[in-house]
């Protein structure tokens, strides 16, 4: 059975996820035979076709920031990254990325006008297809988009290093003791440091503080809301510190199984790379000490450590998801690493797993 999904004035019909969604299932199966796969399911606004051995991805407008109710980057819909390499994981198929409407290029003249959730889509798609290209390609559309004369890599280029980060504005809010929650779980994270410390520790190394909430919008020149580049709302790496020169950052999940959370941890982990060890983005020099932010200001890193903190981990992810993560041999010298750490809840208490 088939249902049309047309992109814009291009008449194209796409298939119906069932058949990959069940090739899905079955490899799922083969390696976890006493699992279930009836909870494994792809995303239906997502469009996914295969095509001459290639899995394409169709996403619609609220996934990329051009729809009138934008999805977060986390949601299933909107998560690209993380879907291609669940289903490279699994497949073992090259994926190729398309969206539903044409992006005209000429009628922007050089200019990047727009929400932060759209540019930060753009400055996503960008990073993965770099450091992915082996197995990840984009439409003719979107490469045009991105990769041609006055397209949005050129403009990140001539314009990023005017690009500033914003820094928090208050002290993280103190959870209730009565109703554990993420934030409480992050709250109890941060306060009780050596669970973490311990985790990163290198003998005879330092052990920094562990900070919440590090603010990742992104802002032309200043930090106002018309200069937006990336979105700020609540955009924000959940827990960081460091040791050395190296940055950690944790992308903490309470009872909720997504694989956005691959999408929100590699746009984390980029983000932090361009704006602290590239130089790609300018690094507000603001002295707070709010969240710990001034910690940021006089350190030289070479590394980002990206982890994801979780309880529970959606099905499809596991340790062969990180290795295709860490395979980014078409970027040899970028140096971001990816992880998966489980905690546990013990009486009301936190503790790694």
């Amino acid at each position: 059975m088939k249902e049309n999904y047309g992109k814009a004035g291009s008449g194209v019909e796409i298939g119906m996820n069932d058949a990959i969604e069940k090739e899905l299932k079955e490899s799922y199966k083969k390696e976890h035979p006493s699992s279930s796969s009836e909870h494994i399911q792809l995303p239906s606004q997502i469009k996914f076709i295969e095509k001459e051995g290639k899995i394409e991805m169709l996403l619609m407008e609220e996934a990329i920031g051009k729809g009138e109710k934008n999805e977060n980057m986390q949601e299933h819909s909107a998560a690209f990254e993380g879907w291609a390499v669940i289903l490279k994981r699994y497949l073992g198929k090259d994926i190729k990325l398309d969206i539903a409407f044409s992006l005209n290029l000429e009628e922007l003249n050089g200019e990047f006008e727009g929400n932060g959730h759209y540019k930060r889509f753009l400055y996503r798609v960008l990073r993965f297809e770099e450091q992915y290209s082996k197995w990840f390609s984009l439409s003719e559309n979107l490469n045009t988009f991105l990769f041609s004369e006055g397209g949005f890599c050129e403009w990140l280029k001539k314009n990023g290093k005017d690009f500033t980060n914003n820094v928090p504005q208050k002290e993280k809010a103190v959870p209730s003791n009565d109703k554990i929650s993420e934030n409480w779980v992050e709250g109890t994270l941060a306060g009780q440091e050596s669970i973490l410390q311990d985790l990163i520790k290198k003998e005879n190394s330092e052990r920094n503080e562990i900070f919440c909430q590090l603010p990742v919008g992104l802002f032309s020149h200043e930090v106002t809301a018309k200069n937006e580049v990336f979105a700020r709302g609540n955009a924000a790496v959940d827990l960081w510190t460091w040791d050395g020169d190296k940055f950690y950052a944790f992308e903490l999940k309470y009872k909720n199984k997504m694989v956005g959370i691959i999408t929100e941890l590699f746009f984390y982990a980029n983000y932090l790379y361009d704006l602290l060890i590239k130089k790609n983005f300018k690094l507000n020099e603001k002295r707070t000490k709010k969240r710990g932010y001034c910690n940021l200001l006089g350190n030289e890193f070479k590394e980002i450590c990206a982890y994801m903190l979780v309880d529970e981990m959606h099905p499809l992810i596991d340790e062969k998801v990180l290795e295709i993560l860490n395979d980014s041999k078409s970027t040899s010298d970028i140096k971001i690493l990816y992880k998966m750490q489980k905690y546990k809840m013990v009486n009301g208490s936190v503790s790694l797993d």
